[in-house]
């Protein structure tokens, strides 16, 4: 997930109201990758600002749930191009071993799993496992697998990952421990998080109403 989605989504959490999708548009999923032979070898073609605009475009009506659509037509052409997308990149095994690939299917499989397609959900751990076993110590995979747990309510596995992202110095990742410890009802250890957090980021607006939430309790 770009971090520009995952603090969309931290801002969502920290807030009740966002505002309502736009008219969702056409994009020719086809054209964006494109796996051909040459010379007896594959040769993968990705199309990375069409792919970015369709992730941006599902991204805007679907998470996070639930889907904001003007019509049903836009929200079966929306599915049905999230379908298509998911087939291309099953095709090319979700990027393989290519980073920039894997952490955006990894983010697309996100979006079919809170549509509710369930091939979306069974890929989703299986490659997140497969990118923190090959590439180890990236903050953004961590606070994405962390972002899926939170949204699946596993609060404890989702504060494992955000620490982790944590200590590898990505400060939002302690926002969004304290938004953990506050689903647990762990009031103190919230707190705590949100503390740390504010000495790296002073002028956060997030921190105020969340810290006035959680001194309610």
């Amino acid at each position: 997930m770009p971090l520009h989605y995952v603090i969309a989504t931290v801002l969502v959490c920290c807030a009740s109201s966002y505002a309502l999708a736009k008219s969702y548009p056409s994009h020719a999923v086809a054209s964006i990758i494109k796996l051909s032979n040459l010379n007896n070898q594959s040769v993968l073609a990705v199309d990375y600002p069409q792919l970015d605009a369709l992730i941006s475009d599902l991204s805007a009506h679907i998470d996070p749930p639930p889907a904001r659509f003007d019509s049903p037509a836009d929200q079966k052409k929306a599915l049905n191009e999230l379908n298509d997308l998911l087939v291309l990149l099953q095709k090319i095994n979700y990027g393989h071993d290519d980073l920039k690939l894997m952490r955006r299917s990894a983010y697309v499989l996100q979006l079919g799993h809170m549509m509710g397609l369930q091939e979306a959900t069974a890929e989703l751990h299986p490659l997140f496992e497969r990118m923190l076993a090959k590439f180890p110590k990236q903050a953004d995979i961590e606070t994405q697998y962390g972002l899926l747990w939170l949204q699946d309510g596993k609060w404890d596995k989702a504060e494992f990952y955000f620490n982790r992202a944590a200590k590898l110095g990505y400060a939002p990742a302690l926002l969004l421990c304290a938004l953990a410890h506050k689903e647990q009802n762990e009031t103190n250890q919230a707190l705590a998080k949100l503390a740390q957090y504010k000495k790296l980021q002073p002028d956060d607006p997030r921190i105020a109403p969340l810290e006035r939430a959680l001194r309610k309790k």
